[in-house]
């Protein structure tokens, strides 16, 4: 029998073991590895597979998820002595709920892909030892930031491999030195609109009769339309985050949760009994808290517009779902523009507990809850195209490291690992013009840290400071923007007219006949490239004469048909809003 060592995340990277390496995933690449040699090395094959088998993994998910939902609600119902309804609870920890099960899933099924490729060999895998007190889950934000923490996903496969009996793994602990609940240092910077926001929350909370949570509208309009309707203006940035009720883990409450399932398979019964371990505490010990601490609070009767809380934030759900009972509305609109997978990764979860659903796109048949108002997330005032512009803008996408939901819109990480690859051995064919003037911003900075990986490879002159430039200045500066993902900051530069092509794999998004179809018009028009190779030799020929290219009829055409499919702005937004909310406050009124 062969030997190896089994790195189940990356912080077996820094292990001092001889034997030779075996990876559990591309979630293994460590910072101090460079991407093109991690590539070499021997992985466990991702499980997901092709996008047919990631959908019909996403049917099965759903089935699981409504069986482990059902059974909280009655869970839920008898600690608490309640007697509420599954829309009720749906509000409050359905979202946890399909991540906790997708998560779960994700990790036994790359266990069930290692067991294929590990029966004649032996092996050796650490286990990190932290404290109990630290895996206790405060709320959904909290479950969510820690398992896309390396030692709880080491902690979670370790636990996979014990319930499935590996003969031939010696599971070694070993002691984790680092703090689990790190706290953000803070630094003092005076945000004068958020300090009156947060003094106008309390009041609103109290006296309006219209809750905007962390809504976008453009400000001035914002504070018109509130002020025009007597209502405070106020945007509640932080009025439901960062609370603490100092409480812990009361394992007599939590061993309720315990049940044996008939028909169970293996991984169901896993994914029950970790129930203990992993329900938010903001579910169990802190519910009552909150809602004892709140209740004058959800008796008056609110219109309530949402964009980001009703999918994290815990205690904003209970607030809802409570406010919902004593005759509040909510209406949720999405919190950015273009493409979305057309599975959706929590079922229409924001559809069922909506009133209706705010859409950025002006439907010819829209459904029974869809309503459009025309406003936007973007500043609606655009500078006209600068053709003395010569940046060479590339928006690059970083994708989470651990699979919390099904892949159906954003890939797996090691498609990501895979695509910065291509990107950075592709750069290296840019005509040298071009490079003097190339800027690289990264989406976000997630666990790949691919603005420290490019900077290390091409130098920190690439890297455009965020700090500095915001994302709307940086693209009215460039000649050419390159994005990764065709949605929010894809559509910015549409809407703008900024010349910009889309590249990568993105199956992902165009995922239906129609947009198939679409994709194709994208691709023979130059705006969509395969792989980032193509791309460049499309830059290097056509550089000089990219805004020739981008004035064409085709293309303008192209531009303006996917903005009416995913991005219209009416210019009488202004009109239809405060004709909808003062409609909403009469209605209130009435009842």
């Amino acid at each position: 029998m062969k030997n190896f060592f089994l790195a189940t995340t990356s912080l077996d990277q820094f292990s001092n073991y001889k034997k030779k390496k075996l990876y559990l995933g591309h979630y293994c690449l460590s910072s101090k590895d460079k991407v093109s040699e991690f590539q070499k090395v021997s992985i466990v094959q991702n499980h997901w597979g092709d996008k047919k088998k990631i959908i019909k993994k996403h049917k099965n998910l759903k089935k699981i998820i409504s069986k482990l939902f059902s059974f909280l609600v009655k869970k839920l119902n008898f600690i608490h002595g309640r007697n509420e309804n599954k829309s009720y609870w749906k509000i409050i920890i359905y979202p946890w709920v399909c991540y906790y099960t997708t998560t779960l899933y994700d990790r036994w099924e790359t266990i069930s892909a290692l067991k294929k490729k590990i029966n004649k060999s032996s092996f050796v895998v650490n286990e990190y030892e932290i404290k109990d007190k630290s895996k206790e889950i405060e709320d959904m934000q909290d479950w969510f930031n820690k398992y896309q923490m390396e030692v709880f996903n080491n902690i979670l496969f370790n636990k996979i491999l014990k319930v499935r009996k590996f003969d031939n793994i010696k599971i070694t602990s070993k002691k984790y030195h680092h703090s689990i609940n790190k706290k953000n240092k803070f630094f003092f910077k005076l945000n004068f609109l958020k300090l009156i926001d947060k003094f106008l929350a309390k009041i609103g909370l109290r006296y309006n009769s219209i809750y905007f949570d962390k809504f976008i509208l453009p400000r001035f309009f914002f504070i018109n339309l509130c002020v025009k309707n007597f209502q405070i203006p106020t945007n509640n940035i932080s009025t439901f985050e960062n609370i603490d009720f100092g409480t812990s883990y009361n394992f007599k409450i939590r061993e309720k949760l315990t049940k044996k399932i008939i028909n169970q398979s293996d991984f169901e019964r896993f994914l029950f009994n970790e129930l203990k371990y992993q329900l938010p505490k903001s579910y169990l010990e802190n519910y009552d808290l909150f809602i004892n601490s709140r209740k004058k609070f959800f008796k008056k009767k609110k219109t309530i517009f949402g964009m980001y809380s009703a999918h994290i934030n815990d205690y904003f759900k209970i607030f809802l779902a409570e406010s919902k009972i004593f005759g509040s509305r909510y209406f949720h609109s999405r919190h950015g523009a273009g493409l979305h997978s057309s599975h959706d990764a929590l079922y229409n979860h924001f559809e069922d507990i909506s009133e209706k659903v705010l859409k950025f796109t002006k439907s010819t048949k829209p459904l029974k809850k869809e309503i459009y108002l025309g406003s936007s997330i973007y500043k609606t005032t655009k500078k006209p195209i600068n053709k003395k512009n010569k940046k060479l803008l590339i928006n690059f996408h970083e994708f989470l490291k651990y699979i919390f939901r099904a892949p159906v819109t954003v890939g797996p990480f090691n498609e990501n690992v895979e695509e910065f690859d291509n990107l950075t051995r592709s750069i290296k064919n840019l005509d040298k013009k071009i490079m003097k003037n190339l800027k690289f911003r990264p989406k976000e900075i997630n666990q790949l840290n691919c603005q420290k990986r490019f900077s290390d490879i091409f130098g920190s002159h690439y890297i455009e400071k965020t700090s500095e430039i915001n994302y709307t200045d940086s693209i009215e500066e460039s000649k050419l923007v390159i994005c990764s993902v065709p949605q929010t900051s894809y559509t910015e530069c549409l809407l703008k007219n900024i010349p910009t092509i889309l590249v990568g794999n993105k199956e992902a998004f165009f995922d239906t006949p129609e947009r198939i179809k679409f994709l194709k018009k994208l691709k023979s028009n130059n705006f969509y490239f395969n792989d980032m190779y193509t791309a460049i030799k499309f830059i290097n020929k056509n550089w000089e004469n990219i805004y020739t290219w981008w004035s064409l009829k085709k293309t303008q055409d192209i531009r303006k048909l996917y903005l009416s499919k995913y991005c219209m702005v009416d210019k009488n937004y202004k009109n239809r809003w405060k004709s909808f909310v003062k409609k909403e406050i009469n209605q209130l009124v009435s009842n």
